[in-house]
């Protein structure tokens, strides 16, 4: 299993679209997930992940089904030398990241 993290942006999908061909030229599985995407809005996804997510699946790539959303957390977890492990359990911006390790330690069985 291989993990390709992209932005929801022409050029990340693009560039992950590359990736995708490449791993499973190699007989390895990629699992595609989105990073940096913008918020969620009354539970739906932005037009940039829809979009993003469309042109993945046609190219046949396994897409993780949640999203590592944008915030403002993260650079200011850098300046205070602090790691998303350190914020509360149940914060936004951490609970993104237990959900793809999460999704990373399933797929491996």
């Amino acid at each position: 299993m291989s993990l390709i993290c992209a932005r929801p942006f022409l050029f990340d999908i693009s560039l992950a679209l590359e990736w995708v061909h490449v791993l499973k030229n190699a007989h390895t599985t990629p699992l595609v997930a989105l990073t940096a995407a913008p918020p969620l809005r009354l539970d739906m996804e932005s037009p940039a992940v829809r979009i993003a997510r469309e042109r993945l699946k046609s190219a046949g790539a396994t897409l993780w089904r949640h999203q590592i959303t944008h915030r403002l957390a993260y650079p200011e977890l850098i300046h205070r030398g602090m790691t998303i492990a350190d914020l509360s359990a149940g914060a936004p911006a951490r609970t993104d990241y237990e959900r793809l390790w999460s999704a990373i330690c399933r797929w491996k069985r």
